[in-house]
C-alpha cells in the first residue's frame, strides 16, 4: 500500500452496465458464487486468477471437474471466464496494476488481487475469508464486507457497501509509520526529501521494462482432439505443484515413491539381464 507514497487515495466507485469489474477468487472456499454470477450477468468482468492450479487449467486445460462445489466460481474449465478466454493471469505486479487501471470496480477474497487494484487506483471491496485477510484488511482500513449470508448478493451491493475514506486517511499515517521504522533503522525511501532524483530514475526504469501480457486460455477454440493432445503435453514433473494443497511431506511422499519405482525398475531391470532376459518396459510395470 506504501507502493506510490502517502498521497495515493483511491475514489468512491460510479457504476453503469457498462462498467468494467475485475473480481479474484480464494479457489478452496466457495464464497462469492452469488456476486460473481452477478458479475458475469450485468456487468463487464475480468477473472484474474492467482494460483497455480487455475495456471494450470489456463494452460493445458483439465479433465476434472469439481464436485459438490459452486459452480458458479471461475473453478472449472467449463466456466464463461474460461470458454470465452476471458481471465487473465497476470505475471508480473507492474503489468498487473498497469491492466486494472482501466476497471471501474473490483471484489474479491485475495488480498493481493484487491491491493493490486486499489494501487491501481480502483475501488476494490474485500471479502475475508480467513483471519489473516481480515486482519491486513483492518490495518490498512480497507473497505470490507462479510456477509451473514451471501446468497442474494449482487455487485451493486458491493458498490454501495464501498467507501474509501477511511483507507485513504490510514494511508497517510501507515506509510508516515513506515518510513519512521526505516528512518529508525538508518534506511531512506525514494519518497524522502533529496531522493527526487532516484523516484525519477525508478519510475522511468519501470516505464521502460515492457509490460507481461497476461496468461489467456490456451485452448479456447480448439476441438475436442487437439484439447486432449493438450492435455497430454502438460510438463508431468510440475504437477505436483499445480495441484491444491500439496504439503512439503507430500512433495516429499511423491520425491519418494518415484525413488522407489526407480529403484524396482532397476533391480528387476539386472535379474533380468542376469537371467538373459529382457527388462520389462514401463507399460507392463504399471500393469502391474
Amino acid at each position: 500500500m506504501a507502493m506510490f507514497g502517502p498521497s495515493h487515495s483511491v475514489p468512491n466507485p460510479v457504476i453503469s452496465e457498462d462498467t468494467l469489474v475485475a473480481y479474484n477468487v480464494e479457489t478452496s472456499v466457495d464464497r462469492m458464487g452469488a456476486a460473481v454470477a452477478d458479475a458475469e450477468l450485468n456487468y463487464r468482468a475480468v477473472y484474474f486468477p492467482q494460483d497455480l492450479q487455475t495456471l494450470g487449467l489456463m494452460l493445458w486445460g483439465s479433465k476434472r471437474s469439481p464436485m459438490r462445489r459452486d459452480r458458479r466460481l471461475p473453478i472449472w474449465a467449463g466456466h464463461p471466464q474460461f470458454r470465452s478466454g476471458t481471465a487473465e493471469f497476470m505475471l508480473d505486479a507492474d503489468s498487473w496494476i498497469g491492466r486494472l487501471r482501466s476497471f471501474d470496480f473490483s471484489f474479491g477474497t485475495r488480498i493481493h488481487g484487491n491491493i493490486a487494484a486499489l494501487l491501481a487506483g480502483v475501488p476494490s471491496l474485500t471479502i475475508p475469508h480467513d483471519s489473516r485477510t481480515a486482519e491486513l484488511a483492518e490495518y490498512h482500513q480497507l473497505a470490507r464486507y462479510a456477509p451473514a449470508r451471501e446468497e442474494f448478493m449482487t455487485v451493486a451491493q458491493l458498490v454501495e457497501w464501498f467507501s474509501a475514506d477511511a483507507m485513504n486517511r490510514a494511508t497517510r499515517s501507515n506509510f508516515e509509520r513506515l518510513r519512521s521504522f526505516l528512518h529508525e533503522n538508518g534506511l531512506e525511501s525514494i519518497f524522502d526529501p533529496g531522493q527526487e532524483q532516484a523516484l525519477r530514475l525508478y519510475e522511468s526504469t519501470i516505464q521502460q521494462n515492457l509490460p507481461q501480457e497476461p496468461v489467456r486460455c490456451r485452448w479456447v477454440g480448439l476441438d475436442s482432439q487437439d484439447r486432449r493432445a493438450l492435455w497430454r503435453q502438460r510438463p508431468r514433473h510440475l504437477e505436483p505443484a499445480l495441484r491444491r494443497g500439496v504439503t512439503n511431506r507430500a512433495a516429499r511422499a511423491i520425491r519418494r515413491h518415484h525413488y522407489e519405482r526407480l529403484r524396482a525398475s532397476s533391480t528387476l531391470g539386472n535379474a533380468a539381464a542376469g537371467a538373459g532376459q529382457d527388462p520389462p518396459s514401463a507399460k507392463s510395470r504399471d500393469r502391474g
